[in-house]
């Protein structure tokens, strides 16, 4: 795994074109919300990308935060959305986040990084913006 960016809040990787992220926080504000999105595109060039985001650290996120990622500017430059939730409180936030917060692109929570990685890849296959590039 090649680092591409790192911050006291969130690890950035790129692994079979998905543009990856790990929380280091377990609470999830604006503040960890916003700089985690400008990094995203400071990396991605502004450009839409498959998203993979590790929560397994994360035990609480914001109604601000959630509010801010299911908005059109929280998903401008994403294509699709993969969120890893293994533990029961995770599935708990994701369950709380899907039912008030609804993104404006797909977005879908999983409890393995393979199953993941294997409905963005399908996610990417018929997006017209990868494939022009």
């Amino acid at each position: 795994m090649d680092i591409l960016h790192e911050t006291e809040t969130h690890l950035f990787w790129e692994e079979e074109g998905i543009l990856c992220f790990k929380y280091k926080v377990p609470i999830i504000d604006i503040e960890v919300a916003r700089n985690g999105l400008a990094v995203r595109n400071k990396i991605t060039n502004n450009k839409p990308s498959l998203v993979y985001s590790d929560c397994s650290l994360v035990s609480n996120v914001t109604s601000e935060a959630r509010a801010f990622y299911a908005s059109q500017i929280g998903m401008k430059t994403t294509i699709a959305f993969a969120t890893l939730s293994p533990t029961a409180i995770s599935k708990i936030l994701a369950t709380f986040f899907l039912s008030f917060n609804r993104p404006k692109v797909p977005f879908k929570f999983f409890s393995t990084k393979e199953k993941a990685f294997k409905w963005l890849h399908e996610m990417g296959k018929n997006d017209q913006s990868i494939n022009d590039q």
